[in-house]
């Protein structure tokens, strides 16, 4: 079938084949034949009664939406429907799956549904979740995403944090200098992160601050930060950093004042 593109037998394979092996094929062959034609047929396998499939069929719709085609717009909103639904999968492989297959699409349509997937019971899925919204970039995720820097999974924190740099914004900002007053050292440690990420110079004051929070995880993560905002201000904070009695610290703030001076050389 895949020498002669039968897409049609394929799509008989799914709706009719008894197998759960030959019909995660018959999926994995549509993705490699990489035709828009595959599309509906791959939609369809979002409701198969495997999970194994229904993950497999996620995965090559991502696949087929990487094709540089504008025709695929006119099946966007379909898959994108089918696919937020598939969010709620009692199946963890195809949340996940559906997650990738979202951020690849990176359609703001999707974010509502990403938002609720951060609650989802498997770290992977919330972590997941995070990394799409980064992708999107829509603002309404950032309240959402700061709640995350107290989730109990170090990547889904980690994750978070990077979104919220990436994603960045006055609100974000505020929200993130707020979490460095956390009594989790674990959430300062990743707002003082992404505070860098934002290279917003409004985040230089309260990371400032933050090189002198009594965990080194939080003040080796502001002096990184710092170096990434590259603003001269903070040269003198900095240099006293070098004399942290964590050597983290003191490395990372020697690499910080050298990212400081590179940016003002150029």
């Amino acid at each position: 079938m895949r020498a002669e593109n039968d897409v049609e037998g394929l799509k008989k394979v799914l709706e009719f084949g008894k197998s759960k092996r030959v019909r995660i094929r018959a999926v994995a062959t549509l993705e490699e034949m990489g035709c828009e034609q595959a599309l509906d047929s791959l939609i369809s396998a979002l409701g198969d009664r495997d999970g194994d499939v229904r993950a497999r069929a996620a995965r090559a719709l991502g696949s087929i939406f990487l094709l540089p085609s504008t025709s695929l717009e006119q099946q966007k909103e379909k898959a994108i429907e089918c696919l937020t639904k598939a969010l709620g999968d009692r199946d963890t492989n195809t949340r996940r799956e559906a997650i990738t297959a979202l951020s690849i699409i990176g359609d703001e349509r999707a974010v509502e549904p990403l938002i609720s997937a951060l609650e989802d019971k498997d770290k992977n899925v919330r972590a997941k979740a995070a990394a799409a919204l980064e992708n999107i970039g829509d603002k309404r995720a950032v309240a959402h995403l700061t709640k995350l820097l107290n989730d109990r999974d170090r990547e889904v924190r980690a994750n978070a944090a990077h979104a919220l740099g990436e994603i960045g914004g006055p609100q974000a900002v505020t929200l993130l200098a707020g979490a460095l007053s956390s009594r989790n050292p674990e959430v300062r440690a990743n707002a003082a992160l992404a505070l860098g990420y934002t290279r917003d110079p409004s985040a230089i004051e309260p990371l400032t601050k933050a090189l002198n929070d009594k965990d080194w995880k939080v003040r080796a993560n502001a002096a990184l930060a710092l170096g990434e905002i590259g603003d001269q201000s903070v040269t003198e904070p900095l240099t006293k950093a070098l004399k942290d009695k964590n050597s983290n610290v003191r490395s990372n703030a020697e690499y910080a004042l050298n990212q400081i001076k590179k940016k003002t050389t150029l």
